[in-house]
């Protein structure tokens, strides 16, 4: 069901609300969409809390990627959690 909301909110152009939805379903089955949306809406801070997820589910190197680039573009409040990011393994 919340697979079906945030997609429909996401049809919407409504990133915020379709990346809570997405979230609550566990659902990172459209994460190139929802990248490709949240930076034309720069919804970065909404971005990292979905790749978080999505990353603890795939195993992509998009979202790995993606998800460096979002904690770059929200600035000083993400710096920490990049730089713990990159040093890890991957």
């Amino acid at each position: 069901m919340w697979s079906e909301i945030g997609q429909a909110q996401l049809d919407q152009f409504n990133i915020r609300e379709a990346i809570d939805a997405f979230i609550k379903a566990r659902d990172p089955s459209k994460y190139a969409l929802v990248i490709g949306t949240s930076e034309n809406q720069d919804c970065y801070e909404e971005l990292v809390q979905y790749l978080l997820m999505a990353r603890s589910l795939l195993k992509e190197q998009m979202i790995d990627s993606e998800l460096v680039f979002a904690y770059a573009k929200c600035g000083q409040r993400y710096l920490p959690d990049l730089e713990q990011f990159i040093s890890e393994p991957n």
